[in-house]
Formats: structure tokens, C-alpha cells, sequence
């Protein structure tokens, strides 16, 4: 018997790849909720972090909360933002490009990429450009007020 399984398979493969023979999944019944449980699980997950950002929602990039800005009827641009509230929390080089994370007073996240402030919908913050150097995050308002940021360096 072990002589010809070895057999079987080969021309099974061969039948299979050339379309003589086809392998179908079984019927499955159609298991839709009853409205009660569609009731007791609810609408979905819905994250409450309550001052935390959602961890699923980019911050950057194209998708990053376009849904909620547009339902917020948001147009493009971000509150303004006051740079003395915002604390430096981070920032990554790449070959790239160097990105700076900020959070401000009341909890909100801000990145700075290319030279740009981005809050975490996604939309560009009016009025506000940076620049990430080595030591350094620089940010400066339209009406040149300018704020040096450096990482606290912990003591050994």
C-alpha cells in the first residue's frame, strides 16, 4: 500500500495543477445574529483613554484621523497651540527624516515632522515651524517666538 500512496499523490498533484480535479470547501450555514445579541455585544470597541490618544489612529500620514477630521467638519489645520505648554517627550532619526513628539498641557499629542507641527488628527498646527537637530528641537510662532527643547538627560 505505502508503494502506491506515493503514486496517488503525484497524480493528484498532476490532476489538481492541470484542473481536472477540484477541491471545494464545504457549505457553511448562514449564522447571522439574532437582534438580541446583536443588542447585548453593541455597536463595537470603542476606546475611552479618556486624555490618552487612540494607540490604532496614526499620527502621521495620510490616513491619520481623516476620519474625524472630517467629521468634525475639520478643514485642514489644527487649533493654534501655545509652544510654552508643550513639553518635549521624544524624538527619532531615521536616514530619512527626524520626527519630535510633544505633549502639550491638557494631554493632547503633537509631532513635529518635517518642519511642520502635526497634532493627532493628522492636521497641520497654524502658525508653528521646527526644525530637530542633534541635541536639540527648535519651534518658532509666526510672530518669532522661538523655544529650544532638549531631552532631560538623566543622572547616573
Amino acid at each position: 500500500m505505502k508503494k502506491y500512496t506515493g503514486i496517488i499523490l503525484l497524480a493528484a498533484l498532476f490532476l489538481a495543477l492541470t484542473g481536472q480535479l477540484v477541491f471545494t470547501a464545504p457549505q457553511v450555514e448562514d449564522q447571522s445574529l439574532s437582534e438580541e445579541a446583536k443588542k447585548e455585544i453593541g455597536p463595537g470597541y470603542v476606546y475611552k483613554g479618556g486624555n490618552n490618544r487612540d494607540p490604532f489612529i496614526p499620527l502621521i500620514g495620510k490616513s491619520a484621523g481623516l476620519d474625524t477630521a472630517v467629521g468634525l467638519g475639520v478643514k485642514g489645520l489644527a487649533a493654534e497651540v501655545d509652544i510654552k505648554l508643550l513639553s518635549l517627550k521624544g524624538y527619532v532619526f531615521s536616514q530619512a527624516r527626524k520626527h519630535a513628539l510633544f505633549k502639550s498641557a491638557d494631554g493632547k499629542t503633537y509631532v513635529l515632522d518635517r518642519g511642520k507641527l502635526v497634532d493627532e488628527r493628522g492636521l497641520t498646527v497654524p502658525g508653528i515651524a521646527g526644525i530637530v537637530k542633534a541635541d536639540k528641537v527648535v519651534l518658532i510662532t509666526k510672530k518669532n517666538v522661538m523655544r529650544e527643547f532638549k531631552l532631560r538627560e538623566e543622572s547616573e
